[in-house]
């Protein structure tokens, strides 16, 4: 079971008491990508990594009876929990010592860095499959460069993006701004295709847009050259194939 987050809300951004909502979809989607690849190679090498892992606290869901508190597993518990049951290698990723520290102390067998360069490092280090999960609570902190390297060099791997289009619309819509103008260079991934050709995958099922917040709009984006079922019958998934 999870733990309640001990920090303060910060409702109008990606980390809320409304977590859960990605939390929830998140797990759906990556649980079948993993599950799907080990039942096809099951003595493949396999690493997990959460380019975004956080402190590893999840957050109180908002139905619980009156006798039990229930957190959302948060995106470094999941994947420490499929690495434990497919046999898989766990990588966290995460900048703040302090957060690092938290990991270290819950996680205990996983790998953990502090920049998405060294969990790109690891991968290709023998690794046959490697599922990236990204999830920032902005839109710059994906670490396209190192997922690219990984797509380009690993033959077997999925991208799980959860993706704020409400900051990047932001973005988008102001024109005439010295501080926001270097910002625009994140508009392009707005587009579906533009994933596709940033990871070279064949595939992309993304949801509809998702309202968790105020401040958080966000699309789950899975990218690959495989879409499981579970993926597939996620609700009103949008199915794109690269040209």
């Amino acid at each position: 079971m999870g733990v309640v987050m001990p920090h303060t809300k910060r409702e109008g951004i990606g980390w809320s008491e409304h977590s859960w909502i990605k939390h929830e979809v998140a797990a759906k989607a990556v649980g079948g990508q993993v599950a799907a690849f080990r039942q096809r190679f099951p003595t493949a090498k396999m690493l997990l990594i959460d380019g975004n892992a956080g402190d590893g606290f999840g957050v109180e869901l908002e139905q619980r009876d009156l006798f039990m508190t229930k957190c959302s597993r948060p995106t470094a518990q999941l994947l420490d929990e499929l690495a434990f049951m497919h046999d898989a290698t766990l990588c966290l990723v995460e900048k703040d010592s302090d957060k690092r520290r938290s990991l270290i102390t819950r996680f205990p067998k996983a790998i953990i860095v502090s920049s998405h360069k060294e969990a790109a490092d690891i991968a290709l280090g023998g690794y046959n499959y490697v599922l990236w999960l990204s999830d920032p609570c902005g839109y710059a902190g994906h670490g396209i460069e190192e997922m690219r390297k990984i797509a380009l060099h690993i033959l077997f791997s999925d991208f799980v993006v959860i993706l704020n289009e409400l900051a990047l619309r932001r973005v988008k819509a102001v024109r005439h701004s010295p501080y926001w103008f270097p910002h625009q260079k994140y508009v392009p991934m707005l587009e579906p295709r533009w994933w596709l050709g940033q990871l070279c995958k064949r595939y992309l099922a993304r949801t509809p847009l998702i309202k968790q917040s105020s401040g958080f709009h966000f699309r789950l984006l899975v990218v690959g050259d495989y879409l499981t079922q579970g993926v597939k019958r996620l609700r009103n998934v949008e199915i794109i194939e690269r040209n």
